[in-house]
């Protein structure tokens, strides 16, 4: 079975797709799709590319809960020589998973036996054919993880393996044309969150990851500020939504994390079981947890991450748009929050006790992410008590 690199080739615009099937021989191409875009000019434009290199392409709508039986469902159909996933995170993941049940995973019978854990990591590379992405949002970076989540009863579940990862990546500004500005700024704050996030909870190997994380991040603030300042008439620039979209990358890549502890973003366990518990997104539950997290960082609890480092990666975003935000980090991520339209759980609406609970269970007692937490410490960053107000 064919494996995906590493990291997956970055290509720019619909057309880079031709030559691409050339090289690969691709005779027949699945087009796996969002419902909302299909007979849209975006997979209109894929489907000619794949055809100018004398492929067949077949487009099949993604529908569906995002179980692993949606993933066995939408296997079946996974049957040519290339898959294009065409869509938002959810979709990236369903293409994803289907393309490991095709290669011979038993996905609902692997998630099935899985213990309490959070994270379920697949035994290898195993999948079908190569997968290409194409992604119509911006801040999830699915399109360069070798990650996925799925749907489990009430919960969901963060699956990750190389067989996960795209071979291609094609980011094209037309793909994101029509994503309303709030959702642009919802993927500016995830994707700084993951970059910022593992960067405070540890030093990577040698100077390097440090640089580019303090880069990414200082990137994604000016962007995110451009957006955000722009008049709603005026619509975004396609130079700002493509350049967005190579930073959320940029926050999976490797070379980023060369050397950190895979699991030192400890504010994104937390996150997850907020958003979890009050059913917003996982923007949401980040705004929520992070000012609290900080807040505990800079009090000296390394248990959380460094506070040198994180006052460190602060004022290289700070600096990067002078006179906007404060320079103390918590005030200044509540206060990011805020600018870019980022509303936290309000406190009422949150059950603090059970979502530490909950968060132990799903990643702490012995699992590595929230390893040597207790209730009283996980409370201590959703807590409203915890937040230091601006």
């Amino acid at each position: 079975m064919p494996r995906p690199p590493a990291t997956p080739e970055i290509v720019t615009g619909t057309g880079a797709l031709t030559p691409w099937s050339t090289d690969h021989r691709v005779a027949r191409a699945v087009l796996l799709v969002d419902a909302a875009l299909e007979g849209s000019p975006l997979v209109g434009a894929l489907a000619r590319a794949a055809e100018a290199a004398g492929a067949r392409v077949r487009v099949h709508t993604a529908a569906g809960a995002g179980t692993a039986a949606d993933a066995h469902t939408t296997a079946v159909s996974l049957d040519g020589d290339a898959v294009i996933a065409v869509g938002g995170g959810a979709v990236m993941d369903r293409a994803k998973l289907a393309n490991v049940v095709a290669g011979g995973l038993d996905l609902a019978g692997t998630v099935a036996a899985h213990d309490r854990s959070g994270l379920l990591r697949l035994p290898d590379g195993r999948r079908g054919a190569p997968l290409v992405a194409v992604p119509t949002t911006v801040g999830t970076g699915s399109e360069m993880s070798a990650n996925a989540v799925v749907t489990a009863g009430d919960r969901r579940l963060l699956i990750s393996g190389p067989g996960l990862g795209a071979d291609l990546a094609v980011l094209d500004p037309a793909a994101t044309a029509s994503l309303p500005r709030q959702l642009l700024l919802d993927g500016a704050f995830e994707a700084f969150n993951r970059t910022v996030g593992p960067y405070v909870g540890g030093p990577g190997r040698g100077e390097r990851p440090d640089q580019i994380a303090e880069a990414v991040a200082a990137r994604l603030v000016v962007v995110g500020e451009r957006i955000s300042s722009t008049p709603p008439s005026r619509g975004t620039d396609a130079a700002d939504r493509a350049e967005l979209a190579r930073l959320s990358g940029m926050s999976h890549t490797p070379a980023m994390h060369l050397g950190r502890d895979p699991f030192g973003f400890r504010g994104w366990y937390v996150g997850h079981e907020v958003s979890t518990a009050a059913d917003v997104s996982k923007v949401r539950g980040l705004a929520t947890v992070t000012p609290g997290l900080w807040a505990r960082v800079l009090e000296g609890d390394r248990t959380w991450g460094d506070t040198d480092r994180l006052l460190r990666i602060w004022a290289a975003a700070a600096r990067a748009v002078p006179g906007v935000l404060p320079e103390d980090p918590v005030a200044g991520v509540r206060c990011l929050a805020e600018r870019w339209g980022i509303r936290p759980v309000p406190p009422d609406a949150l059950d603090t006790a059970t979502v530490a609970d909950t968060s132990l269970h799903h990643w702490g007692r012995g699992l590595p992410g929230l390893d040597g937490l207790t209730v009283e410490d996980v409370r201590a960053v959703v807590a409203p008590e915890a937040v230091v107000p601006v």
